[in-house]
């Protein structure tokens, strides 16, 4: 620890490691992670029926012969992928909060799994964009450092609470919905 305690760069490191440095990606970064993202929408695409049967219904997963166990090395892999590839470029926080709020947030609207997934994939995309322009404006017209990551992950969080809030005044949460 205590060689770590001198550098000097280790502030910058752990930020960037947080919060990552998505306005840094390379070129080679976007088709790695592209390249990525078509391999999961695959696996995707393939198993999702069986891996929404193992999510929801494990026993009766076993009791038509799929093999658990490998539905579940597919789908950590495919996470573990994801993680892996957007660390460098959205850091830690962003992962986290990319692989969660937007589901969270298809989850407050829907039931089905093709909505729930279109829902979150849309709603990630824009507060993605609105982060990143959010940050842009405040570090360029107003001066104030305000990191792209970051920005995008209080967007989201602000977009699941506003909903959440929506959803509960009205009484229209879709884990109530009985269509």
């Amino acid at each position: 620890m205590h060689f770590v305690s001198r550098r000097h760069s280790y502030h910058h490191d752990l930020t960037a490691f947080l919060f990552g440095q998505v306005l840094t990606i390379t070129r080679q970064e976007i088709v790695q992670s592209a390249a990525l993202a078509l391999l999961g929408l695959t696996v995707l695409v393939v198993l999702g029926r069986h891996l929404t049967l193992r999510a929801f219904d494990p026993e009766g997963a076993r009791a038509l012969g799929y093999r658990v166990g490998l539905l579940d090395l597919a789908l950590n892999t495919v996470i573990a992928l994801v993680v892996v590839a957007a660390v460098r470029s959205v850091g830690t926080v962003l992962v986290i909060a990319l692989v969660i709020i937007p589901a969270a947030v298809g989850r407050l609207v829907s039931h089905r799994i093709p909505v729930i997934a279109t829902t979150g994939a849309v709603f990630g995309g824009m507060c993605g964009w609105l982060g990143l322009a959010a940050g842009h404006e405040a570090s360029i017209r107003y001066g104030l450092p305000l990191a792209a990551g970051p920005a995008v992950v209080l967007l989201m969080v602000a977009g699941y609470l506003a909903l959440r809030a929506t959803t509960a005044l009205t009484g229209r949460m879709a884990w109530k919905a009985r269509t």
